[in-house]
């Protein structure tokens, strides 16, 4: 029988980050879900049993599809976090950005979640 693997779920708009990260966890052997936006996640969440969220804070909540173009705010990671936290809670959330650690603090506010700067090492 195969062992259970850890499935996290990683959003981040940025492909390269996603490679990256999705990569770094992979080696370390868990599977990886990708979504591109917190729209595509969400789906995702209902086919997968997931086990930890890694959230980045700046993004579009979809992407440009259908003409619109949506914007990229820290708003967009703070609130889908806030709702993967109501939703699904006990499953950890780390919160990632390329913000100084004290502006994350500050857009996190009283959010219960871990946070890793970009860029990181694959220790951290």
């Amino acid at each position: 029988s195969r062992l259970h693997m850890h499935t996290i779920l990683l959003i981040d708009d940025c492909a390269d980050y996603r490679e990256i990260i999705g990569a770094y966890l992979t080696d370390a052997g868990y599977e990886v879900v990708e979504a591109a936006c917190p729209d595509d996640a969400f789906a995702l969440l209902h086919e997968h049993q997931v086990e930890m969220v890694i959230c980045d804070l700046l993004m579009p909540f979809a992407l440009g599809t259908k003409g619109l173009d949506y914007d990229h705010s820290h708003d967009v990671g703070v609130r889908t976090m806030e709702e993967l936290a109501w939703v699904f809670p006990g499953i950890p959330i780390i919160a990632v950005s390329a913000a100084p650690s004290v502006a994350m603090k500050d857009f996190l506010g009283a959010l219960d979640v871990a946070r890793l700067s970009k860029p990181f090492s694959k220790q951290e």
